[in-house]
């Protein structure tokens, strides 16, 4: 600034200055008052929150006088420390940051304790060099606002809790009518999650009904809906009633539609439920037997009744409703009068009245009946069971009691009646004619004071026999007469009422003479287990029967040799013809232990099945207890097995004397025999049997069956479940190698305590096919080039001499392996192969197999001392020509030789 240069000036400068005081003090105080003014608070406060200034907006906002919050601190209008630390801070970022100011909210404390929400707007205040120095405040009061906010809010909260827990469903829809928002109950209801719900048009309801009632209040109208409804999903049905209101903008325009929806289906359930009800009490009414009516309990007049009812009296609907319940009864005044009194009483049964139909035809009645509120009227209700057949039968019931007594004492069986405690209360005739006591000896006496048990146990087991049931039944016992005999009985007991009390009908039966013959059965089963022993001993003689019969085939084959080299009639002939003979006789031996044992050729005819097993049956009908049902279906129409018969009668005499057992010679045998076809399925696990017809033979018994465990064994040889002495165990097992041995099947089902049953199979042949063909004489000798194999090299020596005698060029071989490459290397060399079948390395059939993959049409003869896997369906199955057995003589191998080329 220049310097004045005099007093002058000076003053002149301090005037211009005073005067521009004055102006702006003037304008602030212009300013000052335009803000005490206004509504809004305004502050001026210092940088460490120091109030500087302060409107008469602010005052009014904090409840202050003009001047009083000048110096004050902006922290005084804070409660709590927290507060007043996060303002500070608040600060101190603004005047070190100088960031943008936003707005702050707090709630200040009035000077007269209360609390104002407030808004407040920040502006720095700066010197002239920039620094802020302070801040400009603007004070805003929004206490209404946050109030209003708040009640808004608890509104909205309100409103939002009662939209989403209402039992109703809830939806709103925009103008369009999709829908905007839903509660969860409307989810539930329609089936489909709230984000599919939202969005969701009404034009792709499938429901038209509903459909059309949205796009009725989309028009400005209300509407409903009441029906079925499939949800969204298409999962099920409901029962739904929906009502629609429109909604409006501020320009009255409609915004869309508000649907409240009802789940009407337990309602609807109630009265389908009523509905269902009544009908079936009017089925019930209507097709109850018994007849059943209604009627007023004042007039007694009848004022309905169901058709049982119309049917019963002969009555049309309309004839009845003219009646009284009094009109049907035929009892005497004074009877019928006490009758309505019981009733009107609340008694539920009247027995055997006397009721009239409408012809006249009296009936005897059973009446349930008793009062009851139908529509406010007090009625009747009366059901009616015509009980005269049942009267009629009480009446044949005694007369049928009086026969049973005849009979009870004609009898020829013996029967009594004893109290619980077995003192006699009554005997028949049988009874003393059986024992010899008279009805005075017994009655008012025990079974045990005339001691007619011979064994006491048995008395206990009758006694708890009938504790566990209330019958028992086939008790055999031994009893002692009068005189002091034994007699044997079989006795079945039941408990029967008489005169309200419980009572023992037992009925004995003679059995003494049945007992003899019984003992004789024994014997027999004594011969049969003989049978069994000398099955053992088969099964042994068996294992030995192949090495002696090579020996006899050396014996026989070396003696023919020495027959045919001698060419006069001295001695020496003589002692071949003795050990021929005698070689014979040894063959002949082996042959019967072989048949024995069933390890032979068998010779299988044809034979008609049924007539074996009725032969069978019939001799076996002589063994078996009488107390043993048997009933027995052959069919004559089953056709023709190729089979021994002698040992079709071993299988039905084994499988009858197990199932006896097994019944405790009580029960039933069943034994039927019928053609059936067995399928690839049946037969897919049976390696010997092919699908087609066969003849099953069934023995089902009623014993007391097997369990898992014994099954698995039945077929093992000398597994037995009798007790020591009374059975071999070779029975089932000796079925099983018969059965096996005619190309069959057994199976067995059994359930403990329900019996067995047995089923074999055996196979239908054609019986043209079986019809042997008649050959021509046979020339026993040729000059066939012939390959023998057999492991014994005594017997290999003595069947080349045989065969080189005849004129047959031989190569001998007692190794089957060498045997085998030779025939290998030049296999045209040779027409005939004949190998015995137990070799080491090789069996015979084995090597048969391997020959014929070679050259399919060489001709193969097995010889065999024995082998339980050899038969006439197995070499015709490989493809071998014959077998024979050992021993042999030199005319045998000739034969079959010769046979065997012939055929070729």
């Amino acid at each position: 600034m220049e310097t004045p240069k005099n007093i002058t000036e000076l003053e002149k400068r301090i005037a211009e200055l005073e005067k521009k005081v004055d102006q702006l003090n003037k304008e602030k105080e212009d300013y000052r008052t335009l803000f005490d003014s206004i509504l809004f608070g305004v502050q001026e406060i210092d940088s460490r929150g120091t109030i500087q200034y302060s409107n008469a907006g602010d005052h009014r906002i904090h409840g202050y006088e003009k001047g009083e919050l000048v110096g004050r601190s902006v922290l005084d209008f804070f409660e709590t420390k927290a507060e007043k630390e996060q303002l500070v801070k608040y600060f101190q970022n603004l005047v070190q940051e100088q960031p943008v100011p936003t707005p702050w909210f707090s709630r200040d404390k009035r000077k007269d304790g209360e609390f104002v929400d407030v808004r407040i707007d920040w502006n720095y205040k700066r010197d002239q060099d920039g620094k802020v120095v302070g801040f400009i405040s603007l004070v805003t009061d929004i206490t209404e606002k946050m109030k209003l906010q708040k009640d808004l809010q608890e509104s909205q909260t309100k409103f939002q809790s009662i939209f989403e827990h209402s039992p109703l469903a809830i939806m709103c829809t925009d103008e369009n009518g999709t829908i905007t928002t839903c509660n969860d109950r409307a989810v539930k209801l329609f089936g489909a999650p709230r984000e599919k719900l939202i969005g969701f048009s009404y034009k792709n309801i499938k429901n038209k009904d509903m459909g059309n009632a949205i796009a009725t209040v989309l028009t400005g109208k209300k509407s409903r809906f009441e029906g079925e409804y499939l949800t969204v999903t298409g999962d099920f049905l409901t029962d739904m009633r929906a009502n629609f209101s429109p909604s409006f903008n501020s320009d009255n325009e409609v915004s869309g539609v508000i649907g409240i929806f009802e789940d009407i289906s337990e309602s609807k359930k109630v009265e389908r439920d009523l509905k269902e009800s009544e009908e079936k009490y009017s089925k019930i009414f209507n097709s109850e037997i018994d007849a059943i009516s209604i009627f007023d309990a004042e007039t007694r007049e009848i004022i309905d009744c169901n058709e049982a009812f119309l049917k019963l009296y002969g009555y049309s609907r309309a004839e009845v409703l003219q009646l009284k319940a009094d009109d049907i009864s035929a009892e005497p005044e004074k009877t019928a009068s006490s009758i309505k009194n019981s009733a009107m009483k609340g008694d539920t049964r009247i027995r055997r009245r006397r009721h009239k139909k409408k012809d006249g035809t009296q009936m005897i009645v059973d009446i349930a009946a008793g009062p009851f509120i139908l529509h406010g009227r007090k009625v009747m209700f009366a059901r009616l069971h015509d009980i005269t057949k049942h009267v009629r039968d009480e009446e044949a019931l005694h007369e049928s009691e009086e026969r049973f007594r005849i009979a009870f004492l004609t009898s020829p069986d013996s029967i009594n009646i004893n109290k619980m405690d077995g003192t006699y209360v009554e005997i028949n005739k049988g009874f003393a004619e059986l024992t010899g006591y008279s009805r005075e000896d017994v009655i008012g006496k025990s079974s045990i004071d005339i001691n007619i048990w011979d064994d006491l146990e048995d008395s206990k087991t009758l006694v708890e026999g009938l504790q566990k049931s209330s019958g028992f039944e086939n008790m055999e016992a031994q009893f002692r007469m009068k005189d002091g005999s034994l007699k044997t009985g079989l006795l079945s007991a039941s408990v029967i009422q008489l005169h309200g009390e419980p009572h023992i009908l037992s009925i004995t039966k003679d059995i003494s003479a049945s007992k003899k013959v019984e003992r004789e059965k024994e014997k027999l089963e004594a011969q049969l287990r003989q049978v069994y022993k000398m099955e053992a001993i088969g099964t042994m003689a068996g294992g030995i029967a192949h090495d002696f019969n090579n020996i006899l085939t050396v014996i026989l084959g070396n003696a023919d040799l020495a027959r045919y080299v001698t060419k006069d009639d001295g001695p020496a002939k003589v002692y071949i013809d003795r050990i021929l003979e005698a070689a014979d006789r040894a063959k002949e031996m082996v042959s019967q232990i072989l048949a024995f044992s069933r390890k032979a050729k068998q010779d299988l005819v044809p034979i008609k099945p049924h007539m074996v097993f009725t032969e069978t049956l019939t001799l076996l009908r002589a063994t078996i207890p009488s107390t043993i049902e048997i009933r027995q279906n052959f069919s004559p129409e089953c056709r023709t097995i190729k089979a021994d018969p002698t040992q079709l009668n071993q299988i039905m005499m084994n499988l009858s004397t197990n199932a006896v057992y097994a019944m405790d010679e009580n029960g039933l045998l069943d034994v039927s025999l019928q053609e059936v076809e067995l399928s690839e399925k049946d037969t897919k696990y049976k390696k010997h049997l092919k699908p087609g017809l066969y003849a099953m033979l069934t023995v089902t018994d009623t014993g007391k069956g097997m369990s898992n465990e014994v099954m698995e064994r039945i077929f093992d040889p000398f597994f037995t479940t009798k007790k020591f002495g009374e059975g071999t165990g070779m029975g089932l097992s000796v079925v099983h190698g018969i059965v096996e041995s005619h190309s069959g099947m057994i199976s067995a089902e059994s359930t403990p305590g329900k019996g067995t049953t047995f089923r074999l199979y055996f196979p239908i042949i054609d019986e043209t096919a079986e019809q042997v063909n008649k050959t021509s004489p046979v020339h026993y000798k040729g000059n066939e080039r012939i390959l023998l194999i057999d492991d014994e090299e005594s017997l290999v020596e003595i069947g080349a001499e045989i065969l080189g005698l005849l004129g047959y060029r031989v190569t001998a071989k007692t190794n089957s392996l060498e045997a085998f490459e030779a025939f290998k290397t030049n296999p045209d060399n040779f027409d005939l192969v004949i190998t015995d079948q137990t070799m080491p390395n090789m069996s015979g059939t084995e090597l048969a197999v391997e020959l014929l993959k070679i050259r399919s049409d060489i001709s193969i003869v097995l010889c065999t001392g024995y082998s339980s896997k050899i038969s006439d369906d197995m070499i015709k199955e490989i493809g071998i020509a014959d077998y024979f057995m050992k021993p042999f003589d030199t005319e045998q191998l000739a034969l079959i030789v010769r046979k065997t080329l012939d055929r070729t």
